[in-house]
């Protein structure tokens, strides 16, 4: 283990960076919805508890630390905009999903684009059943045992996007079988 030495060059730079990015949040932001308000506000208490750990810690403590201190950038709450964008992927992924597994039912459907037709029912697949929560809950997971269990970097990315799938997949059999039934 290094030693830990005060690193107040490269701390004190990344705390006022920090600061600036939660007062600019403060003045130029007030047109921004709550999560995105909250989503500057946190990211900059993040960089200020960085640049903190660099200053009293130092450059060699923060390299053992890496991996916990960037874990914890997932406190900050995703923007609206990413969200959005997130759970449109997810939507469109988990819709082509059950199409697949509503044809290998065999169960006679027509499909008009996020809505399947059956002879009883009608189910859209709706960006309520994107399933961000738990493909969020899968994320951090993979992200987590990518670091405790793999060895190599491009194991853990491997482990980390086939999260996507697992998480469209796993709506898709969840569609499915609620509709069938």
């Amino acid at each position: 283990i290094k030693e830990s030495a005060y690193c107040f060059g490269i701390g004190l730079p990344i705390i006022i960076t920090g600061v600036v990015l939660y007062a600019g949040g403060w003045h130029f932001c007030t047109g921004l919805n709550v999560s995105d308000f909250a989503s500057v506000t946190v990211f900059s208490a993040w960089v200020i508890l960085l640049g903190a750990f660099i200053g009293a810690y130092g450059m060699g403590a923060f390299r053992c630390a890496l991996f916990p201190l960037l874990f914890l950038v997932l406190m900050v709450p995703v923007p609206v905009f990413m969200m959005d964008g997130i759970i449109t992927f997810l939507q469109v992924g988990s819709t082509e999903f059950t199409n697949l597994l509503l044809l290998a039912s065999g169960a006679p459907f027509v499909r008009d684009g996020f809505v399947f037709h059956l002879p009883n029912i009608s189910v859209e697949v709706a960006k309520e059943c994107s399933g961000i929560r738990s493909g969020l809950a899968l994320f951090i997971t993979a992200l987590l045992a990518g670091h405790l269990f793999l060895r190599t970097g491009w194991k853990q990315v491997i482990l980390v996007l086939c999260v996507l799938p697992i998480t469209m997949f796993k709506n898709g059999i969840r569609i499915v079988t609620l509709t069938l039934l």
